[in-house]
């Protein structure tokens, strides 16, 4: 079973592990102090919503970072996803 729900400051490790796995994946510098005060400074800010899935009540398996943004032809504010995270287990079981 996978569970989902919005990170909060308490899940701060567990996304900074994510994080710095997702970028190793992709062959980027690593830096866990970086990974925290950005991750940490949109959670606190507002800036961004994260979500976590836990599946079999496993740490983070996977995380999607949602921030807003202006859409100028709507005149209207848009949400835009990304998955900033991700184990690598998880990637190679979908």
């Amino acid at each position: 079973m996978i569970d989902i729900g919005q990170a909060r400051l308490e899940d701060l490790d567990e996304l900074v592990r994510l994080f710095e796995a997702y970028r190793a994946f992709y062959r980027c510098e690593l830096d866990a102090v970086a990974a925290r005060a950005y991750l940490g400074a949109r959670l606190r800010n507002g800036e961004s919503t994260v979500f976590l899935a836990w599946q079999n009540g496993d740490a983070g398996r996977r995380a999607v970072e949602t921030h807003y943004n202006w859409d100028r032809v709507a005149a209207d504010v848009i949400r835009i996803g990304r998955e900033v995270a991700e184990r690598h287990t998880a990637r190679l079981a979908c």
